[in-house]
């Protein structure tokens, strides 16, 4: 539209000069104007402004195209970055992500004074599952897994991240201790609740999770290391007990 009004005006001041230029003839340079300068003087305008107006034109579209450019390298380079911090069976998060946003999340917690919980849980008696029911099956799980997770652990206080093999791990912040135990606690009840069958497990005929543990708000004493270790702890106590069940370090 406002290319469609540039033409209109620089039209009408052409129309303009015409009619000015053409009552001169024979007036101006003591009768040198005549017809034929006219017309060269009124081309000759014409045309240069035309070689500007469109040489404008061009370069406005070469900025319109450099923004295209520049907006599809930036999401590509968006679509990158994001498959290099998901898992690509789960579309969780990896490790990778996990080391990249830990520190900026207990800092964040340490600065608010807030609960801080670290977890590890994986399925009980996973190989045997894949040697019963094959890997696709075994791929099924994991991702009906991290959609159990996404559901029960889905505040903005809650990360979740797919470690490796049949291995997660999380984090949520909470002003409230026991509502971190409790969410954790229906987790587990959760993943259970799911019934998908499995007739290899030794605790269950269903698949469920043994899961470890970690709160803290004493920051000091703490580091992504030990918080990992004593959550680890707990998940092989949660396991020595029996399994099927949750442990606090």
């Amino acid at each position: 539209m406002n290319r469609k009004k540039g033409i209109i005006v620089v039209g009408v001041f052409y129309l303009i000069l015409f009619i000015s230029a053409f009552n001169g003839i024979g007036v101006w340079q003591n009768g040198e104007w005549d017809l034929t300068s006219f017309l060269r003087f009124f081309a000759a305008s014409i045309t240069l402004t035309y070689i500007v107006y469109f040489m404008e034109y061009s370069h406005e579209l070469s900025e319109i195209q450099l923004q295209i450019t520049r907006k599809k390298e930036a999401e590509s380079m968006k679509a990158l970055h994001e498959v290099s911090i998901k898992d690509a069976l789960t579309q969780l998060h990896n490790r990778r992500y996990l080391h990249q946003v830990f520190d900026k999340e207990f800092q964040t917690a340490k600065r608010h004074q807030y609960y801080f919980c670290f977890y590890i849980l994986d399925l009980d008696y996973f190989k045997q599952y894949n040697d019963t029911y094959g890997h696709q099956k075994g791929d099924d799980v994991l991702c009906a897994l991290a959609d159990a997770l996404r559901l029960y652990m889905r505040r903005s206080e809650d990360l979740i991240f797919r470690m490796g093999g049949e291995e997660f791990c999380g984090i949520s912040v909470s002003d409230d201790k026991s509502k971190i135990q409790a969410q954790l606690k229906v987790l587990v009840h959760a993943i259970e609740s799911l019934q998908i069958e499995h007739n290899s497990s030794e605790v269950s005929r269903v698949i469920t999770v043994s899961l470890g543990a970690k709160i803290i708000n004493n920051y000091d004493e703490y580091s992504f290391e030990r918080l990992y270790k004593e959550a680890y702890e707990a998940l092989y106590q949660a396991k020595n007990k029996g399994r099927n069940q949750i442990c606090f370090s």
